[in-house]
């Protein structure tokens, strides 16, 4: 469930801001898949990076 700030004030100036074209595409990427192909496997990462919300 998303916050209601979020869903009634935030989401509407982001789509202002960045433009409805540009945010469809934003949200027609799948990041996670994406980032794995940045990943390095012999790394170590720090937590700030591995941990999802």
């Amino acid at each position: 469930m998303q916050n209601p700030i979020e869903q009634l004030l935030i989401k509407p100036i982001i789509r202002l801001v960045i433009g409805e074209q540009k945010l469809r595409f934003y949200e027609s990427i799948n990041w996670e898949e994406e980032s794995d192909r940045l990943r390095q496997p012999h790394l170590i990462y720090p937590s700030y990076y591995t941990n999802t919300v």
